[in-house]
């Protein structure tokens, strides 16, 4: 009897034991954390849009400030890493002014809000998107002058500032503008010479800067607009003075007063 009571209390103990060194050599199981994934910068550009510019009244607004990936959201697209590359929001019934935050989305290629009621300056951040090709801005309200930053976009092949209320002077910067093919100002309210430094755009195939109020000379230089696609189109203003126009096709100058005119320029044969 009392060797059964020995052997019972042995296993006992040895199952004690056998318990202990299990929980010191054995971690207890964690619960499995998510990786941390950091948030796409993007989305809060585009949140600082919505809300600077009536998003909840905008025409169309899906997914737009909500948990959805950006590339979901009306009028946004994004490349492979999500950053964002196309933002088309035209027509769109935007209203207020752009945020500066804009100039953050350095992938951008696409900036297209035109036919909106936006109001306020440019904001000079845009000169920031090194990628942008085309910005589109026309048929808004918007006010002040063009940021002279705008002439750092280099890769950009259309600005259209169509039909806004700005003022002051052109920038001599968008003479920078290497790639620019189109290059719209009229319906505004520039002041002051065409720049000079216009006479750089090499690539340009229709200028536009009609109804304004610009004075002077217009510079002999737009005769190295290349006629790479047969016509090149310049739009001259309401000028409130007399100016000469040197249209440079080799054959005729022509003095223009007081009118709109629009000037086509042949292809020269070789």
């Amino acid at each position: 009897m009392r060797r059964r009571e020995s052997l019972s209390r042995g296993l006992i103990l040895l199952g004690v034991l056998l318990a202990a060194g299990c929980s010191e050599n054995t971690r207890p199981t964690e619960p499995l954390i998510p990786p941390v994934v950091p948030d796409n910068p993007d989305r809060a550009v585009l949140v600082a849009l919505y809300n600077a510019t009536g998003g909840s009244g905008w025409e169309s607004d899906g997914n737009w400030n909500s948990a959805s990936a950006i590339r979901t959201w009306y009028g946004v697209r994004t490349n492979s890493s999500g950053a964002v590359t196309e933002l088309v929001l035209d027509d769109n019934n935007l209203t207020g002014t752009l945020p500066s935050q804009l100039g953050e989305l350095a992938e951008l290629e696409r900036l297209v809000l035109d036919g909106n009621s936006l109001t306020g300056r440019v904001p000079p951040d845009l000169g920031n998107l090194g990628k942008l090709t085309m910005l589109n801005l026309r048929d808004n309200s918007l006010s002040g002058s063009i940021p002279a930053e705008l002439g750092a976009l280099a890769s950009l092949d259309t600005l259209d500032l169509f039909n806004n209320d700005l003022s002051g002077p052109i920038p001599a910067a968008l003479g920078n503008l290497a790639s620019v093919q189109r290059l719209t100002v009229g319906w505004n309210e520039l002041t002051g010479p065409i720049p000079a430094e216009l006479g750089q755009l090499d690539n340009a195939t229709y200028i536009n800067f009609s109804r304004n109020e610009l004075t002077g000379t217009i510079p002999p230089e737009p005769r190295h607009i290349p006629l790479n696609d047969g016509v090149t189109v310049i739009s001259i203003n309401d000028w409130r003075s007399c100016i000469t126009c040197n249209i440079q096709n080799e054959q005729e100058s022509m003095r223009l007063c007081w009118m709109s005119v629009e000037v086509t320029v042949p292809r020269l044969s070789s």
